[in-house]
């Protein structure tokens, strides 16, 4: 079996992850063993910018695992039923395990979370607070709340955010594609779609000014190498949120550019890009 890096997809309280791992690659791919215990799910991850194949790894229960297993692994997925009342408690008690991996990617997955206690499902204000406390974003599946149809950058939510936050993330076997026009335009809509479950402090206006400098730096000096462009994604994001207007579009443009630098695009493709940001 090649190795290649690992998603684990951890099911909790009978939930089981081939929902998720049939969900993220459209089908159930054929199983491989590893001959210790692991069942993995071949996802190859193809987009408008890599191409990259990773294991989708099952797991409903805490095992010994080698350095070798550990080192590949980069995403991690919680599976919890948020129709139990200790469903967090029982995701809780899988946090000291991952503690012990360096995972890029993590989501906490249920069915729907209640709003205002109108349904007997785990609240949302708590599940986004475990959240927090554990680095982790909260997707539902079915959401309660829709997006608003007339929002120009609407959230993307259940199963099509996993794979989104899955094909942001830098793989260390991604191969990139070149660039074409397109690109550009997908670019600046991915940068300024509003991830408003991924953890982030508020709390300090110090902080948050600290924050921005670090990101106006990168976008006037420019991004080195691919897997700076995905590190400093949701930092740029979390400043164009805040934004409004012609504000807004004028910052996704300069992102745009910043990030096209860094996978090395045609300074021609950008050129209408780079004269509307001296206008602003």
């Amino acid at each position: 079996m090649k190795k290649f890096p690992i998603c684990l997809v951890i099911g909790i309280d009978g939930k089981k992850p081939e929902v998720i791992i049939e969900g993220i690659v459209g089908y159930l791919p054929p199983v491989c063993e590893d001959g210790k215990g692991f069942s993995f799910y071949q996802w190859d991850i193809t987009n408008k910018y890599y191409n990259a194949s990773i294991h989708l790894c099952q797991m409903t229960t805490k095992t010994t695992i080698d350095e070798d297993f550990a080192e590949n692994i980069n995403a991690s997925i919680i599976f919890f039923d948020s129709a139990q009342e200790y469903g967090l408690k029982k995701a809780e008690e899988w946090i000291p395990f991952l503690n012990e991996f360096d995972s890029g990617v993590k989501i906490l997955v249920c069915e729907q979370c209640s709003i205002e206690g109108n349904t007997k499902h785990t609240p949302k204000i708590v599940a986004q607070q475990w959240c927090i406390r554990h680095g982790f974003e909260l997707v539902e599946l079915n959401p309660l709340e829709k997006p608003d149809p007339e929002d120009d950058f609407p959230e993307t939510l259940g199963m099509e955010r996993i794979i989104q936050a899955l094909h942001a993330h830098s793989w260390p076997n991604l191969e990139l594609k070149s660039g074409d026009k397109s690109r550009i335009n997908h670019l600046s809509r991915l940068l300024l779609s509003e991830d408003s479950e991924q953890p982030c402090d508020h709390s300090s206006s110090e902080n948050n000014a600290g924050r921005d400098l670090i990101v106006d730096r990168q976008i006037s000096e420019g991004i080195d190498s691919f897997e700076e462009l995905f590190q400093a994604m949701s930092l740029m994001k979390s400043q164009a949120s805040s934004l409004q207007g012609a504000d807004r579009k004028a910052y996704a443009e300069k992102m745009t550019m910043a990030f096209w630098q860094a996978i090395e695009g045609s300074p021609d493709e950008i050129e209408g890009l780079e004269s509307s940001a001296d206008e602003e």
